[in-house]
């Protein structure tokens, strides 16, 4: 996606195969958030106030180059991370999540 042989409609119809489906399982953490984050990556705004999204259609994209290309980078260190640790990982992304929330509250 990022120097555009792939496009984001065609990268998430890829990623849509997994993502998606009742019955499958993807085993490997980073993997499947490397799968989710692709799946996402060709949603659109829908309205001019940006409050509803769809994914793919000829709207501006939510995420842009520059968004995709600081995934890229967050999940290659979540992948070092995680292999140098998978549990102090977890722990520290499950700490992360709660502090968010309670941010949001």
């Amino acid at each position: 996606m990022l120097d555009g042989t792939v496009s984001r409609e065609d990268a998430h119809a890829w990623a849509a195969r997994w993502v998606e489906a009742d019955d499958v399982e993807v085993p490997d953490r980073m993997v499947w958030t490397a799968l989710q984050r692709v799946h996402g990556f060709d949603l659109v705004w829908t309205d001019v106030a940006r409050t509803t999204v769809r994914h793919g259609g000829s709207q501006a994209y939510v995420h842009s180059l520059g968004d995709l290309r600081q995934a890229l980078v967050t999940w290659q260190d979540d992948c070092r991370s995680y292999d140098a640790d998978p549990a102090g990982h977890l722990r520290r992304k499950m700490q992360a999540a709660r502090a968010a929330a309670q941010r949001d509250h």
